[in-house]
Protein backbone atom coordinates (compact mmCIF):
# COMPACT_ATOMS: atom_id res chain seq x y z
CA UNK A 1 0.00 0.00 0.00
CA UNK A 2 1.66 3.00 -0.81
CA UNK A 3 1.75 5.62 1.51
CA UNK A 4 0.76 9.49 0.73
CA UNK A 5 4.01 11.91 0.88
CA UNK A 6 4.05 14.09 3.70
CA UNK A 7 3.35 17.75 3.52
CA UNK A 8 5.97 19.66 4.44
CA UNK A 9 5.51 22.26 7.45
CA UNK A 10 4.53 25.77 6.84
CA UNK A 11 6.09 27.76 9.21
CA UNK A 12 3.37 29.54 11.17
CA UNK A 13 3.74 33.66 10.63
CA UNK A 14 1.54 34.33 13.29
CA UNK A 15 3.89 32.43 15.95
CA UNK A 16 7.07 34.14 13.91
CA UNK A 17 5.37 37.76 14.11
CA UNK A 18 4.75 37.40 18.02
CA UNK A 19 8.74 36.57 18.29
CA UNK A 20 9.50 39.30 16.62
CA UNK A 21 7.42 41.33 18.53
CA UNK A 22 8.81 39.86 21.85
CA UNK A 23 11.98 40.61 20.52
CA UNK A 24 11.13 44.28 19.56
CA UNK A 25 9.68 45.05 23.41
CA UNK A 26 12.38 42.73 24.86
CA UNK A 27 14.87 45.62 22.94
CA UNK A 28 13.03 48.73 24.26
CA UNK A 29 13.03 47.49 27.62
CA UNK A 30 16.96 47.19 27.58
CA UNK A 31 17.38 50.47 25.28
CA UNK A 32 15.42 52.39 28.33
CA UNK A 33 17.66 50.29 30.97
CA UNK A 34 20.33 51.65 29.08
CA UNK A 35 19.24 54.93 29.39
CA UNK A 36 18.26 54.63 32.78
CA UNK A 37 21.90 53.65 33.81
CA UNK A 38 23.55 56.03 32.20
CA UNK A 39 20.96 58.97 33.81
CA UNK A 40 21.60 56.97 37.25
CA UNK A 41 25.34 57.51 36.81
CA UNK A 42 24.90 61.16 36.08
CA UNK A 43 22.67 61.96 39.54
CA UNK A 44 25.25 59.51 41.43
CA UNK A 45 28.14 61.89 40.04
CA UNK A 46 26.41 65.25 40.73
CA UNK A 47 25.47 63.72 44.13
CA UNK A 48 29.38 63.02 44.88
CA UNK A 49 30.40 66.73 43.64
CA UNK A 50 27.44 68.46 45.82
CA UNK A 51 28.68 65.45 49.30
CA UNK A 52 32.27 67.00 48.52
CA UNK A 53 30.96 70.59 48.09
CA UNK A 54 28.89 70.10 51.52
CA UNK A 55 32.09 68.61 53.24
CA UNK A 56 34.26 71.15 51.98
CA UNK A 57 31.85 74.35 52.73
CA UNK A 58 30.22 72.63 55.47
CA UNK A 59 28.41 75.03 58.16
CA UNK A 60 28.97 78.28 55.45
CA UNK A 61 26.58 77.13 53.11
CA UNK A 62 23.19 78.24 54.76
CA UNK A 63 25.37 81.81 55.28
CA UNK A 64 25.79 81.48 50.91
CA UNK A 65 22.17 81.03 50.41
CA UNK A 66 21.04 84.00 52.79
CA UNK A 67 23.73 85.98 50.82
CA UNK A 68 21.75 85.14 47.64
CA UNK A 69 18.57 85.73 49.09
CA UNK A 70 19.77 89.21 49.95
CA UNK A 71 20.97 89.79 46.50
CA UNK A 72 18.02 88.52 45.12
CA UNK A 73 16.14 90.96 47.64
CA UNK A 74 17.75 93.90 46.19
CA UNK A 75 17.31 93.39 42.62
CA UNK A 76 13.70 93.09 43.57
CA UNK A 77 13.37 96.70 45.65
CA UNK A 78 15.38 97.95 42.71
CA UNK A 79 12.76 96.51 40.11
CA UNK A 80 9.86 97.66 42.35
CA UNK A 81 11.09 100.79 41.96
CA UNK A 82 11.56 100.91 38.42
CA UNK A 83 8.33 99.82 38.29
CA UNK A 84 6.53 102.33 40.27
CA UNK A 85 8.46 105.17 38.79
CA UNK A 86 6.75 103.85 35.15
CA UNK A 87 3.27 103.40 36.10
CA UNK A 88 2.57 106.20 39.11
CA UNK A 89 1.78 102.77 41.87
CA UNK A 90 2.49 104.14 44.70
CA UNK A 91 2.23 101.07 46.82
CA UNK A 92 4.62 99.39 44.57
CA UNK A 93 7.25 101.81 46.41
CA UNK A 94 5.59 101.75 49.64
CA UNK A 95 6.46 98.16 49.34
CA UNK A 96 9.90 98.80 47.85
CA UNK A 97 10.35 101.12 51.20
CA UNK A 98 8.90 98.34 53.62
CA UNK A 99 11.68 96.17 52.00
CA UNK A 100 14.34 98.33 52.54
CA UNK A 101 13.58 99.90 55.43
CA UNK A 102 13.92 96.27 57.01
CA UNK A 103 16.38 94.94 55.33
CA UNK A 104 18.19 93.95 58.36
CA UNK A 105 15.44 91.64 59.71
CA UNK A 106 14.90 90.05 56.57
CA UNK A 107 18.66 88.95 56.03
CA UNK A 108 18.92 87.86 59.42
CA UNK A 109 15.53 85.59 58.79
CA UNK A 110 16.83 84.13 55.72
CA UNK A 111 19.76 83.23 57.90
CA UNK A 112 17.69 82.12 60.78
CA UNK A 113 15.80 79.56 58.12
CA UNK A 114 18.86 78.36 56.25
CA UNK A 115 20.80 77.35 59.71
CA UNK A 116 17.55 75.92 60.88
CA UNK A 117 17.03 73.52 57.64
CA UNK A 118 20.98 72.80 57.52
CA UNK A 119 21.39 71.91 61.54
CA UNK A 120 17.83 70.15 61.21
CA UNK A 121 19.29 67.87 58.72
CA UNK A 122 23.20 67.67 60.30
CA UNK A 123 21.96 67.03 63.96
CA UNK A 124 18.46 64.67 62.91
CA UNK A 125 17.18 63.75 66.77
CA UNK A 126 19.60 66.26 68.66
CA UNK A 127 17.05 69.57 67.13
CA UNK A 128 13.86 67.57 66.85
CA UNK A 129 12.43 68.78 70.14
CA UNK A 130 13.05 72.46 68.99
CA UNK A 131 11.38 72.04 65.55
CA UNK A 132 7.96 72.90 66.29
CA UNK A 133 8.76 76.37 68.16
CA UNK A 134 11.18 77.12 65.19
CA UNK A 135 8.40 76.80 62.80
CA UNK A 136 6.26 78.70 65.31
CA UNK A 137 8.92 81.47 64.52
CA UNK A 138 9.30 81.23 61.16
CA UNK A 139 5.41 81.12 60.62
CA UNK A 140 4.92 84.11 62.95
CA UNK A 141 8.05 86.44 60.72
CA UNK A 142 6.15 85.67 57.49
CA UNK A 143 3.09 86.32 58.99
CA UNK A 144 4.57 90.04 59.82
CA UNK A 145 5.68 90.36 56.53
CA UNK A 146 2.52 89.54 54.87
CA UNK A 147 0.42 92.12 57.31
CA UNK A 148 2.64 94.52 56.61
CA UNK A 149 2.20 93.97 53.01
CA UNK A 150 -1.66 93.91 53.07
CA UNK A 151 -1.63 96.86 55.11
CA UNK A 152 0.39 98.54 52.33
CA UNK A 153 -2.45 97.62 49.14
CA UNK A 154 -5.46 98.12 51.43
CA UNK A 155 -3.79 102.02 52.03
CA UNK A 156 -4.09 101.88 48.24
CA UNK A 157 -7.71 100.06 47.22
CA UNK A 158 -9.61 100.36 51.12
CA UNK A 159 -11.13 96.79 50.85
CA UNK A 160 -13.44 96.00 53.41
CA UNK A 161 -12.53 92.47 53.77
CA UNK A 162 -9.25 92.65 53.82
CA UNK A 163 -9.73 95.26 56.56
CA UNK A 164 -11.15 92.58 58.11
CA UNK A 165 -8.13 90.28 57.59
CA UNK A 166 -5.78 92.50 58.65
CA UNK A 167 -7.68 92.71 61.88
CA UNK A 168 -8.31 89.74 63.07
CA UNK A 169 -4.63 88.54 61.92
CA UNK A 170 -3.30 91.18 64.24
CA UNK A 171 -5.57 90.13 67.09
CA UNK A 172 -4.56 86.71 66.94
CA UNK A 173 -1.15 86.67 65.91
CA UNK A 174 0.47 85.02 69.16
CA UNK A 175 -2.49 82.14 69.08
CA UNK A 176 -1.27 81.55 65.97
CA UNK A 177 2.43 80.99 67.20
CA UNK A 178 0.83 78.97 69.69
CA UNK A 179 -1.36 77.10 67.46
CA UNK A 180 1.77 76.07 65.00
CA UNK A 181 4.03 75.15 68.18
CA UNK A 182 0.94 72.95 69.51
CA UNK A 183 0.06 71.43 66.19
CA UNK A 184 3.85 70.72 65.68
CA UNK A 185 4.03 69.12 68.89
CA UNK A 186 1.03 67.00 68.36
CA UNK A 187 2.29 65.67 65.28
CA UNK A 188 5.72 65.04 66.87
CA UNK A 189 4.08 62.73 70.05
CA UNK A 190 2.09 60.78 66.99
CA UNK A 191 5.26 60.02 65.80
CA UNK A 192 6.66 59.09 68.65
CA UNK A 193 3.92 56.67 69.24
CA UNK A 194 4.10 55.27 65.93
CA UNK A 195 8.14 54.95 65.95
CA UNK A 196 8.45 56.71 62.87
CA UNK A 197 10.43 59.51 63.82
CA UNK A 198 13.27 60.19 61.45
CA UNK A 199 13.40 56.88 59.46
CA UNK A 200 16.30 56.54 57.52
CA UNK A 201 14.78 54.21 54.64
CA UNK A 202 17.95 53.35 52.69
CA UNK A 203 17.27 53.03 48.64
CA UNK A 204 18.25 49.71 47.03
CA UNK A 205 19.20 49.59 43.61
CA UNK A 206 18.33 45.55 42.46
CA UNK A 207 18.30 45.44 38.46
CA UNK A 208 16.47 41.97 37.34
CA UNK A 209 18.09 39.23 35.59
CA UNK A 210 17.81 39.73 31.87
CA UNK A 211 16.69 37.00 30.25
CA UNK A 212 17.99 36.01 26.57
CA UNK A 213 15.64 35.18 23.98
CA UNK A 214 15.36 31.50 22.60
CA UNK A 215 17.06 31.18 18.91
CA UNK A 216 14.64 29.55 17.01
CA UNK A 217 16.23 26.89 14.70
CA UNK A 218 15.41 27.50 10.71
CA UNK A 219 13.80 24.40 9.14
CA UNK A 220 15.91 23.65 6.16
CA UNK A 221 14.98 24.19 2.94
CA UNK A 222 16.01 26.44 -0.01
CA UNK A 223 18.77 28.62 0.49
CA UNK A 224 17.04 32.13 0.44
CA UNK A 225 19.03 35.39 1.27
CA UNK A 226 16.69 36.82 4.28
CA UNK A 227 16.68 40.23 5.99
CA UNK A 228 17.83 40.48 9.86
CA UNK A 229 18.78 43.26 11.86
CA UNK A 230 22.68 42.65 12.84
CA UNK A 231 23.55 41.85 16.33
CA UNK A 232 26.79 42.66 15.63
CA UNK A 233 27.14 45.90 14.04
CA UNK A 234 23.97 47.79 15.56
CA UNK A 235 23.53 51.19 17.62
CA UNK A 236 19.95 50.73 18.15
CA UNK A 237 18.00 48.34 17.01
CA UNK A 238 20.33 46.45 14.20
CA UNK A 239 18.21 47.81 11.32
CA UNK A 240 20.57 49.84 9.35
CA UNK A 241 23.42 47.07 10.01
CA UNK A 242 20.72 44.47 9.26
CA UNK A 243 20.33 46.70 5.44
CA UNK A 244 24.34 47.07 4.93
CA UNK A 245 24.93 43.31 5.40
CA UNK A 246 21.96 42.22 3.06
CA UNK A 247 22.87 44.66 0.15
CA UNK A 248 26.96 43.93 1.39
CA UNK A 249 27.45 47.89 1.55
CA UNK A 250 28.98 50.61 4.35
CA UNK A 251 26.45 50.51 6.98
CA UNK A 252 27.78 54.50 7.58
CA UNK A 253 26.06 55.03 4.34
CA UNK A 254 22.75 53.23 5.24
CA UNK A 255 22.93 55.39 8.71
CA UNK A 256 23.57 58.88 7.09
CA UNK A 257 20.68 58.08 4.15
CA UNK A 258 18.52 57.33 7.34
CA UNK A 259 19.37 60.72 8.63
CA UNK A 260 18.62 62.36 5.91
CA UNK A 261 15.31 60.52 5.30
CA UNK A 262 14.32 61.89 9.13
CA UNK A 263 14.34 65.25 8.13
CA UNK A 264 11.23 64.49 5.84
CA UNK A 265 8.38 64.46 7.62
CA UNK A 266 9.83 62.06 10.31
CA UNK A 267 9.34 59.26 7.72
CA UNK A 268 13.05 57.84 8.73
CA UNK A 269 12.36 57.40 12.55
CA UNK A 270 8.35 55.39 11.18
CA UNK A 271 10.24 53.38 8.86
CA UNK A 272 12.74 52.19 11.88
CA UNK A 273 10.63 51.43 13.90
CA UNK A 274 8.63 49.57 11.70
CA UNK A 275 11.32 47.43 10.37
CA UNK A 276 12.72 46.93 13.71
CA UNK A 277 9.21 44.97 14.76
CA UNK A 278 8.72 43.01 11.10
CA UNK A 279 12.58 42.14 10.40
CA UNK A 280 13.80 39.54 12.66
CA UNK A 281 16.92 39.21 14.31
CA UNK A 282 19.94 37.52 13.43
CA UNK A 283 19.92 34.50 14.83
CA UNK A 284 24.13 33.81 13.62
CA UNK A 285 24.43 36.29 15.88
CA UNK A 286 25.27 37.12 19.54
CA UNK A 287 22.65 39.24 21.00
CA UNK A 288 22.90 40.17 24.72
CA UNK A 289 18.65 40.58 25.52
Amino acid sequence: MATRPRKKAIPNRANELDKQLNDFKMEIKHLGERVKEVAERNVEVCEHHSQEFRTYSGSINPLLISLFSLLGLVFTIWLLGIVAFFTNMSFLSNIATFFENNLGILFAFAIFSAYRHHFTIRWGHSIIPLLPILSGLEALIVIWILLHLAEIVNAQWGSAMLTAVIFWTNLSFWWIFGAVVFLGYFILLLKLATGNVVMAAKKTKTRAKQKRAPVRKLSKGPQIKRLYRSGEDKMIGGVCGGLAEYFEIDPTLVRLAWAVSVFFWGTGVLAYILAWIIVPRNPKHKWDY
